[in-house]
């Protein structure tokens, strides 16, 4: 590996449910919000603001090329948070 890599997952009732990963940050942005959307109709019951599940949650993480990472995000599925408000959450965190 000789790029920095983004690794996006969703953890589910103690289960990865999904793994993407991705060079480009706009490409994994847009991947992690239609999976995230996808996911949660799909297995979420509605809560508060969002559909939410019991226990879970998705993370996104930065990996270099020595092997080390750099925890990102990390987005638990109690319905309190919007996708919206995560992925917007996460475009100003990067300073974009």
């Amino acid at each position: 590996m000789t790029n920095n890599v983004f690794v996006f997952v969703i953890v589910d009732e103690g289960v990865i449910q999904n793994l993407v990963v991705e060079e480009d940050f706009e490409t994994i942005k847009n991947i992690m919000a239609e999976k995230l959307r996808r996911y949660l109709d799909e297995h979420g019951q509605y809560m508060l603001k969002e559909r939410g599940t019991e226990d879970g949650y998705a993370n996104l993480y930065t990996v270099f090329p020595n092997g080390k990472h750099n925890y990102l995000l990390s987005y638990p599925f109690d319905g309190e948070e919007t996708v919206d408000s995560v992925i917007e959450r996460l475009t100003t965190n990067r300073g974009l």
